[in-house]
């Protein structure tokens, strides 16, 4: 199979195409290859490279950043991942489109996120998100698939890049560098290498929208405490884990019950974090 990975020197995009390459033939074309922003650009390298599925993780996904830098970020996260789109429309090509749980930004209940529930997300990222998806699916009704991710992390030992993530944060908190967290908030906090190896199964999904991601039982605060217990992180005096205030009750927790129709599943977040660790440990070890 002939995959183009766009973003391969990213956080997933990187590890997508380490994981998929010893057994397909890879294309992960730089920013300087290929600017998705550049329609003829992207008509140039799919027409010339004609893969089997395109697996879309470009992005600019500091929340931040977006809401600085509306126009650049709106170019990236909306009419980059339309142009794309486009041209797997003209060459019939399946397009893989990694989207966001910020989409569910507004639901302040503790109830998980269905596909179906209607998206009035708070932050320009999950707009922007939100927005690609809708017009990937319009370009390609029977061909398109948008994966909601979660909150992503992995081991600071990765060999790959790892940005600040749950995890590192929770390893690298003491008493100077204190963590907060919110006790109102429940969301899917998921281990990066779940994501990539539900993703071949993820290419044979009817076109659609799919949550795609570990999901929350305690809230992020809950979250928080049970792994700094694991990871042995005592107080000895100020608390190293703190509320985070005045914030309003949200969940981004997504159900897996439309995914799991199609033998897809991901681990509940304590026991995805727990995994991490095992493997890093045993991977240490040996």
């Amino acid at each position: 199979m002939k995959l183009l990975i766009t973003g391969g020197n990213g956080f997933l995009g990187s590890r997508i195409l380490s994981f998929f390459s010893n057994s397909n033939h890879c294309l992960a074309p730089s920013h300087q290859e290929l600017d998705i922003t550049n329609l003829k650009q992207c008509q140039n390298i799919l027409y010339k490279w004609q893969p089997d599925i395109v697996i879309h993780t470009a992005a600019i996904s500091d929340v931040s950043y977006c809401e600085s830098h509306t126009e650049l970020s709106n170019a990236i996260n909306v009419n980059g991942s339309v142009n794309l789109a486009y041209i797997c429309k003209e060459l019939k090509i399946p397009m893989l489109f990694m989207s966001s749980d910020q989409v569910y930004s507004s639901n302040h209940t503790a109830l998980p996120n269905n596909e179906s529930d209607s998206c009035h997300p708070l932050t320009l990222y999950g707009r922007q998100k939100l927005e690609a998806e809708q017009r990937i699916l319009d370009l390609l009704p029977d061909q398109g698939i948008c994966l909601r991710l979660s909150w992503m992390y992995d081991h600071s030992a990765s060999p790959f890049k790892t940005k600040s993530n749950f995890l590192t944060q929770l390893m690298n908190a003491n008493e100077q560098s204190p963590v907060f967290f919110s006790d109102l908030e429940y969301r899917g906090i998921t281990w990066v290498w779940e994501v990539i190896q539900n993703l071949s199964t993820a290419f044979s999904l009817p076109a659609g929208i799919y949550n795609f991601g570990s999901y929350a039982t305690t809230t992020t605060y809950q979250l928080a405490a049970e792994m700094l217990e694991i990871l042995k992180k005592k107080n000895n005096g100020m608390s190293i884990l703190q509320k985070r205030t005045n914030v309003s009750p949200r969940s981004l927790s997504m159900s897996q019950d439309k995914l799991q129709v199609h033998h897809i599943s991901f681990s509940e977040n304590l026991t995805g974090l727990q995994s991490c660790l095992t493997h890093y440990s045993n991977n240490c070890m040996n």
